[in-house]
């Protein structure tokens, strides 16, 4: 619906695909594939919304560029910072407040939601497509992830992109390659040492749990509002035992390397990704004035 519209779009803030840009340079050549620059990436952005903003004119809608909305913190590995658990707990609720200031801060979820229902469902249509023209990838896990052929958001993407389902099957295996390593982190032996040592650190804390995820189950987060005494406490607990334990600079440090070795071994995809990038750089800065 309206709220997932704009959400999926431009993932490449994701830790995994930011790391993978700087592992595979290519060198200097701005033909050849190679990481792009943070500003670059912002021009694809920019470069993309104008695109997607003059086809939604054309099917009679408004639609204004704009920068991509903060996204809340991650913690696939547990939190270590105490202060920050102090105020937010594990973060469920602070996350759901996030995702609705971005809401609120975005014109086009303003302008969509003022709209008829009929009005609504046309401007869905005219920036997503239809469900007729889906294209599929399949994913390593065995699940599969669509996104339609037609509408405003394909035009623009073909548009820099050039083979738009080449474009999309490579995005998205490249940022599913999080779902390859992570598993690889956690049965690492580093990992599992400091996990042990956490596990301790929360228990005579009073919390046997053996991992962070079990520490959530144990203490339900809130979902809404600011979370209570009890969720504040583990949260604090679970902190600072992995401060003092090391346990998240040890799961980063394993990660990097895990990370760096995925990318290696999917070096055609990485490639594939960068020179569709490249490319659609070449386009962007010959439709923004190569600014």
């Amino acid at each position: 619906m309206v709220e997932l519209m704009r959400m999926w779009r431009w993932c490449l803030g994701v830790a995994a695909v930011l790391l993978l840009v700087s592992v595979c340079s290519a060198g200097p050549d701005q033909a050849s594939p190679r990481p792009l620059t943070e500003p670059e990436r912002a021009l694809l952005h920019r470069a993309e919304e104008r695109a997607i903003a003059g086809c939604m004119r054309r099917h009679g809608f408004e639609y204004t560029v704009a920068a991509p909305g903060p996204a809340a913190p991650e913690f696939p590995y547990g939190n270590d910072d105490p202060a920050w658990a102090a105020e937010h707990g594990f973060g469920v609720a602070h996350a759901g407040k996030v995702l609705a200031d971005r809401r609120r801060a975005d014109p086009n979820y303003r302008y969509a939601v003022a709209l008829t229902a009929g009005r609504r469902e046309a401007y869905q249509t005219a920036l997503d497509g239809g469900r007729a023209a889906s294209m599929a990838v399949p994913l390593p896990d065995g699940g599969t992830l669509y996104q339609n052929a037609d509408g405003c958001v394909a035009e623009a993407q073909r548009g820099l992109y050039g083979d738009l389902r080449t474009w999309f099957r490579t995005r998205t295996l490249l940022e599913r390659l999080s779902s390859d390593y992570r598993p690889r982190v956690i049965a690492d032996d580093r990992y599992r040492s400091a996990l042990t040592a956490w596990a301790a650190c929360v228990q005579r804390r009073g919390y046997p749990v053996e991992t962070p995820a079990g520490l959530r189950d144990r203490v339900a987060p809130a979902t809404s509002g600011r979370p209570g005494r009890a969720e504040i406490r583990a949260a604090v607990a679970e902190a600072d035992c992995a401060a003092a334990t090391g346990l998240v600079r040890s799961a980063h440090k394993v990660e990097a390397e895990y990370a760096a070795r995925t990318y290696a071994e999917n070096r055609d995809l990485v490639e594939q990704y960068q020179k569709l990038s490249v490319r659609a750089l070449v386009v962007a800065r010959g439709t923004t004035g190569g600014e």
